[in-house]
C-alpha cells in the first residue's frame, strides 16, 4: 500500500499483492499493517505532547519517571532515550531465566532492559536499540496515569480521526491485519513466526491502515497535535557529548553508504541536496519525507526487511 502526498494533500494511492498469500486476499485501502520502527515517530510525539503540557521536559533524568535503575543510568535523559545515545544495548529478550517464552510481560522486559550493561555511557556515542522507546512508552503512563495504548487513542488518534489503527497483539483476532512474510537466506518467502510473539502492550507494534497513516502524515503537516517549534525540535539532529552530530549510515539504491543523523524518533539526512526526514519498520515499512519540497511518500508492505528495503521502493516512488 503507497500514497503520496504533496502541498498538504493526498494526490496518489495504490494497492498492490496480498495481505494473506494462503488465502489469496488482495490487498486494500482497509488491510492493517504492523508498522514496527515507524511508530517511533509517534512515541516521540506523545513524548512531546507531555513537554508541552509542561508534564515533562526532555532534558529530565530518566530516574525521576522509572523506578529501579542501576546506578549506571544516573545521568541518563529522555533525550537520551528519544536519540538512541543512551547506550542500551539493542537487545529484546527472546528467553527469560533460559526459558524460551512467546509471550512477555511488561516487569519481565522491563527488568530484562534494566539488567543490560551499557555500550557506552549516556551522550558518548549512537547506536539504535528498540529498548530506548520501551522505556519512553513507560514513562509516557507513568507521568499520563493511563495506559500507553489509551494515550494513543484518547490524545492522538482521536483528534486526528484515526479510526481503524491499533496496537497489534498477537493473540488476538484482528480483522483485515497483513500476514507478515520474510525470504531466507536462499530467496525462500517463509511466514515471519517472530511477529506472532507477543512483548505486551508497550512492545508490541501498532496496526495503520494506509488512509489512517495519511491522517498521522498530515496532522504533522499542519500542527494538529504539536507546535511546529516542536516537530523542528524532533527533526534536529542530536549533538553527542564532545559537540559532534552522532551520525549512522544507511544504503543507497546504488549500495553506496550515505551519512545520516538522529532526532527524535526520526532519521534525518540529505538526498541529492533535498532535506529528508524519514523512518522505516523491520515489518517492511517506510516513510519519506522531503519538507522544502512538501512531498511525503508512505509504502507499507508485509515483507520484513533484509534482502528487501522498502526505503528503497518509497525512494523509487519520489523518482519517478
Amino acid at each position: 500500500a503507497y500514497a503520496v502526498v504533496k502541498d498538504g494533500k493526498l494526490i496518489y494511492q495504490g494497492y498492490l499483492g496480498y495481505a494473506h498469500l494462503n488465502y489469496r486476499v488482495p490487498v486494500s485501502d482497509s488491510t492493517l499493517f504492523a508498522i514496527a520502527s515507524m511508530d517511533k515517530q509517534v512515541t516521540a510525539s506523545a513524548v512531546m505532547i507531555l513537554e508541552e503540557g509542561g508534564l515533562v521536559k526532555t532534558t529530565d533524568q530518566i530516574n525521576v519517571y522509572l523506578d529501579s535503575l542501576p546506578i549506571e543510568w544516573a545521568s541518563m535523559t529522555i533525550e537520551h532515550l528519544l536519540t538512541h545515545t543512551s547506550g542500551i544495548p539493542d537487545e529484546v529478550a527472546r528467553t527469560y531465566e533460559d526459558r524460551y517464552l512467546i509471550e512477555y510481560k511488561t516487569e519481565e522486559l522491563y527488568e530484562h532492559i534494566c539488567s543490560l550493561k551499557l555500550d557506552f555511557l549516556p551522550g558518548e556515542s549512537w547506536s539504535y536499540s528498540d529498548a530506548n522507546f520501551f522505556l519512553l512508552q513507560r514513562i509516557v503512563e507513568e507521568v499520563s496515569h493511563i495506559p500507553y495504548q489509551q494515550f494513543l487513542e484518547e490524545r492522538m488518534f482521536a483528534p486526528l480521526g484515526i479510526e481503524d489503527s491499533r496496537i497489534v497483539e498477537p493473540y488476538d483476532v484482528i480483522q483485515n491485519l497483513a500476514q507478515s512474510y520474510e525470504l531466507d537466506s536462499t530467496g525462500m518467502l517463509l511466514t515471519n513466526i517472530w511477529r506472532s510473539v507477543s512483548f505486551g502492550p508497550l512492545y508490541n507494534d501498532i496496526g495503520f491502515t494506509l488512509n489512517d497513516f495519511v491522517k498521522w502524515e498530515l496532522g504533522i503537516q499542519r500542527n494538529e497535535l504539536l507546535t511546529s517549534s516542536a516537530y523542528e525540535k524532533m527533526w534536529t539532529p542530536v549533538e553527542l557529548n564532545n559537540g559532534s552530530l552522532a551520525e549512522f549510515e544507511r544504503m543507497d539504491q546504488d549500495s553506496s553508504n550515505i551519512k545520516s543523523h538522529y532526532g527524535y524518533g526520526w532519521e534525518l539526512g540529505n538526498i541529492d541536496g533535498h532535506r529528508n526526514i524519514f523512518h522505516g519498520g523491520f515489518a517492511g515499512t517506510s516513510i519519506q519525507r522531503f519538507p522544502e519540497e512538501q512531498l511525503t511518500v508512505i509504502v507499507f508492505t508485509n515483507l520484513c526487511r533484509g534482502k528487501f528495503i522498502p526505503d528503497h521502493l518509497a525512494s523509487s516512488i519520489v523518482v519517478r
